[in-house]
């Protein structure tokens, strides 16, 4: 299933109103879709790939295999599926066709979260059965204590 980016409106100004606040998080290897609310002020869109020299502290990289492509009246693309774009920030355009015919931009974020849900899952599973070992072990030596106590008080 795709992250879906909803744009829910458009501003003179150029900005969009985007779900999450047009800074969305995906796993690697992921589709994304960004959606036009029926109600939303762009008449149509044009998603572009990459920001070039982005002004911000770090570098925008290039996440998605292909140029995001037109699907009907949404964009659809695919974000790589390799070790390298795990962590990265993608800054990328929107250029919007306002219902009033005039174009603008608007420049959200793209971020590939650092460990997919297999790897966080695999993480959180050792943590438990790490702590279930020392767990275990406590309780046992705790065990063998009070049976030690309790031969002494029976001599």
């Amino acid at each position: 299933m795709a992250k879906e980016i909803f744009i829910y409106r458009g501003y003179e100004d150029g900005s969009l109103d985007l779900s999450e606040d047009g800074y969305t998080e995906v796993g690697k290897g992921r589709n994304i879709k960004w959606k036009i609310d029926n109600r939303a002020n762009p008449g149509s869109i044009a998603v572009t790939s990459i920001k070039s020299m982005t002004p911000k502290m770090y570098s925008s990289f290039n996440i998605f295999t292909a140029d995001p492509s037109k699907d009907g009246t949404d964009w659809k693309a695919k974000i790589k599926d390799d070790d390298a774009v795990k962590g990265k920030d993608c800054e990328y355009w929107i250029s919007w066709i306002g219902k009033d015919g005039i174009t603008r931009n608007c420049d959200p974020i793209i971020a590939v979260k650092p460990t997919s849900v297999n790897e966080q899952n695999f993480i959180i599973g050792i943590a438990v059965a790490v702590v279930a070992l020392v767990t275990f072990q406590f309780l046992w030596k705790r065990s063998l204590k009070k049976r030690a106590d309790n031969r002494s008080e029976i001599r």
